[in-house]
């Protein structure tokens, strides 16, 4: 190998590096800014039995699912913050004559401050709208928010336990309201649920263990409960991704069929455009016969407008001695998709009665989109006019 082709190839591989590594730089700006899991993938095809280089890339689907889970939380935090302000006012109502005062307010004040937190949190998130990243970052702060909320919710256990209270019918009740407010709003992260609730339900089964009579048995009921909770939680969370994945696939498939139909649309025109500006008469027929379309020559070789023509059916529109050779060639152009059949002579019913002899092609485009028909093409052969019923005088 010469000096210099030596290297040019030193020069393309450090070139192709340079790229590798300004692809990659890209790549993890764009998934930073919008937000998308990232994942693994070989530079020269999958990652199964590849050694090639890998290389890193941004999965968008995952993305758009994460995203949408994300925002249902978003959505859904209002609801636990309002929720959890009340159930906070009555617990410190129905404790602070029964619990130590500093130890409830305390309490009160530390459980208020995480719920303003929580909403500030929420407040500024909501400016940002459905961004990917922002919404990510919601759900990274707000779930650590939530697992204090049930440390704090826990502790509330032993506190009324000392007190006499715990027993009765208020904290039980008390517990599954908190339960089933954290399931309701928080249900689309699996781990939201579990941040709120293992650490609630741990703490009450304990209480219980160390302090009730029968307490084994009712804590192992508690910790059975909460993990029938978190069991839903979990089929919830699988359910809600399946819904936005179909709902996903929906907005995919109506994007598709837009544009299949734009570029119908845009094929139609295309065939327009190029039919209305040639001397050849184009007609369209459909399967069962009927003209769909005729070109504007149809008014120098047939002696009618277009519109004279549409609707009419092939016997109305071929002499009956071609009728069955019209037929034949349709037949063959059947049997042959886009394949156009040669008809030397035809005889056409000119729009003032008499015939006139043509010679095209008839061509099957049932399955071209802006088509859809046998499309015949010809022109005139002689423009002698004949009255219809004198076709045999002129073959």
């Amino acid at each position: 190998m010469s000096e210099k082709t030596s290297h040019q190839g030193g020069m393309i591989r450090g070139a192709n590096a340079g790229a590798g590594e300004f692809s990659k730089a890209h790549s993890d700006e764009e998934c930073l800014r919008n937000g998308y899991p990232r994942v693994e993938q070989s530079q020269y095809g999958t990652w199964f039995g590849n050694t090639g280089r890998m290389s890193t890339s941004c999965n968008r689907n995952g993305q758009k699912l994460n995203a949408q889970r994300n925002a249902l939380l978003r959505d859904g935090a209002p609801v636990e913050i309002i929720i959890s302000i009340v159930l906070i006012i009555i617990t410190y109502g129905v404790g602070a004559s029964r619990i130590d005062l500093t130890m409830i307010s305390t309490w009160s004040v530390a459980s208020l401050v995480l719920v303003f937190a929580r909403a500030l949190l929420w407040r500024r998130s909501s400016s940002f709208g459905k961004n990917p990243l922002e919404l990510q970052r919601f759900v990274n702060r707000y779930i650590p928010l939530i697992a204090v909320h049930g440390v704090l919710w826990g502790s509330v256990a032993p506190l009324f336990a000392m007190s006499g209270v715990f027993l009765g019918i208020f904290y039980p009740f008390l517990i599954a309201i908190v339960s089933a407010v954290s399931f309701a709003a928080l249900s689309s992260s699996f781990r939201a649920v579990m941040a709120a609730n293992i650490p609630l339900f741990s703490a009450v089964g304990l209480s219980y263990l160390f302090i009730a009579d029968d307490g084994s048995a009712i804590a192992l009921l508690v910790m059975f409960f909460g993990f029938l909770v978190l069991c839903l939680a979990y089929v919830v969370e699988r359910t809600t991704s399946k819904a936005i994945k179909i709902r996903m696939q929906q907005e995919v498939n109506e994007r598709l069929m837009l544009d299949k139909l734009d570029h119908a649309n845009e094929s139609e025109q295309r065939f327009r455009s190029i039919v209305e500006a040639s001397n050849e008469l184009t007609l369209i027929f459909s399967p069962d016969g009927r003209v769909l379309y005729a070109s504007p020559a149809s008014q120098a070789v047939l002696g009618g407008p277009p519109q004279a023509f549409i609707g009419k059916r092939t016997r109305d529109m071929i002499h009956k001695n071609d009728l069955d050779a019209f037929r034949q060639a349709g037949a063959r152009a059947l049997a042959m998709f886009g394949e156009a059949q040669t008809i030397p002579s035809i005889s056409f019913i000119a729009g003032d009665g008499n015939s006139r002899i043509l010679s095209g092609r008839l061509t099957n485009l049932m399955y071209q989109q802006g088509v859809e028909g046998f499309v015949f093409a010809g022109s005139l052969v002689s423009a002698e006019l004949m009255p219809s019923g004198n076709r045999a005088l002129a073959v």
